[in-house]
C-alpha cells in the first residue's frame, strides 16, 4: 500500500493519502451513478480530441514544411550581419571558423536531412493511423447503433431481432 503526502491549500497541514485507495472509490462511485460503466473499465479522457486526424496530420505537415525544412537550408550559414564592429568581427570569425568547421556543417546537415525525411515518413504513418481510426470510428457507432436496435426489439418483445 503507498500512500502519498499532499499539502492543502487552505489550512497548509500536510494530510496522507492512499491513492490506490482514493481510485477505487472514484472507480466504485462512477460505476454506481453512472450505469453504462458497471459493464466495462471506466474510461477516463486521454487528451486526444475524437475530431478528424487526418486534419492534425496536415496541420504537422505544414508546420514541417514552414519551420523545419526551411532551418534545415540555413544550418551553417552566417545570420544576416549588422553593420556595426561587432558585426565585422563577428564576420571576420566566422569566415575564419567555417574552413575548420565545414565537416560539423556537413555532418549537422545530413542529420537534419535525415531527420526531415523521417518526419515525413511518420507523418505518412500518422495518416494512415487516422485513417483507419476514423473507419473503425464509424464501424463502431454502426455497431452501437445495431446493438440498440436489437435491444429495444428484444424489450419490446418483437420476437424477431432482424
Amino acid at each position: 500500500m503507498r500512500t502519498e503526502t499532499f499539502f492543502t491549500l487552505s489550512n497548509a497541514k500536510l494530510v496522507s493519502v492512499d491513492a490506490e485507495k482514493l481510485v477505487r472509490q472514484i472507480d466504485l462511485r462512477l460505476r454506481l451513478e453512472v450505469p453504462e460503466l458497471s459493464e466495462g473499465p471506466v474510461r477516463f479522457y486521454s487528451g486526444l480530441p475524437e475530431g478528424d486526424g487526418t486534419a492534425r496530420v496536415q496541420e504537422l505537415l505544414r508546420n514541417i514544411e514552414a519551420h523545419f525544412v526551411p532551418a534545415v537550408g540555413n544550418l551553417g550559414e552566417a545570420p544576416p550581419r549588422p553593420a556595426t564592429l561587432r558585426g565585422f568581427l563577428g564576420a571576420l570569425a566566422i569566415r575564419f571558423l567555417r574552413p575548420l568547421l565545414w565537416w560539423y556543417t556537413c555532418t549537422l546537415r545530413n542529420f537534419a536531412s535525415s531527420a526531415v525525411s523521417q518526419s515525413y515518413r511518420e507523418l505518412e504513418v500518422l495518416r494512415f493511423l487516422a485513417d483507419e481510426l476514423a473507419s473503425t470510428r464509424e464501424e463502431v457507432a454502426a455497431l452501437r447503433k445495431e446493438v440498440r436496435r436489437v435491444r429495444e426489439a428484444a424489450a419490446s418483445g418483437g420476437g424477431s431481432a432482424r
